[in-house]
């Protein structure tokens, strides 16, 4: 079915000693992020805004907005997939009626499908001039299921109307939106700093 071969790794007598290895080593990377992580959020004293209206049910997807997700995400799949996406395409109008359904039942019960969560990582060199037989000089590369990232966008599309319309989005925030560069960031910053400087105040600009 036109599968890339898989990219040779570092040298090794048992395979599953090495997956292993391979295994430990990303998952101790992630765990020493995510502690990282912890320990800066638990530093900072941090107001959370009040929101009068939560966000306790999402909207059902029509087959109509399930089908627009489909066509308009890339042919990109993985092993995970049972079929080829390209496939799935051509086959979307008996395929749409038990895709919208799985995407709802996750939407009306508020459970991301336990399936879903597994991911096939691959394990890449971070550079070519980097030792191949040295396992620090990989990075994982973690690829979803095709419809576990339909239910993804699905799941944005109704977060992103729920932050727009209670006012909780930050209108100087470019990441993710859309029609947002950071050519926009750039100039806001520029702009304040001149402004600034036209009424003799200090600026100071942190990163």
């Amino acid at each position: 079915m036109d599968r890339k071969a898989s990219d040779s790794l570092t040298t090794h007598d048992s395979t599953n000693s090495h997956c292993n290895s391979f295994l430990k080593h990303f998952k101790d990377k992630i765990t020493q992020i995510h502690v990282s992580f912890l320990v800066s959020v638990s530093s900072c004293n941090i107001d959370f805004l009040v929101v009068h209206q939560s966000c306790r049910v999402f909207k059902p997807a029509s087959l109509t907005e399930v089908s627009k997700l489909i066509l308009s995400s890339p042919k990109k799949s993985c092993e995970l997939d049972p079929i080829l996406i390209f496939l799935l395409k051509s086959c979307l109008h008996t395929l749409i009626v038990p895709i919208s359904k799985i995407i709802n039942v996750s939407l009306s019960s508020g459970v991301f499908p336990s399936h879903f969560k597994h991911d096939y990582v691959i394990a890449l060199l971070k550079k070519s001039s980097l030792p191949a037989n040295d396992i620090y000089s990989y990075r994982p590369i973690s690829n979803l299921s095709f419809i576990s990232k339909v239910l993804e966008k699905a799941v944005s599309c109704r977060l992103k109307i729920h932050l727009n319309c209670n006012h909780l989005s930050n209108v100087f925030s470019v990441c993710l939106q859309i029609n947002h560069f950071t050519e926009f960031a750039l100039l806001k910053v520029h702009s304040d700093i001149a402004l600034n400087i036209d009424t003799r105040k200090v600026t100071t600009l942190t990163f």
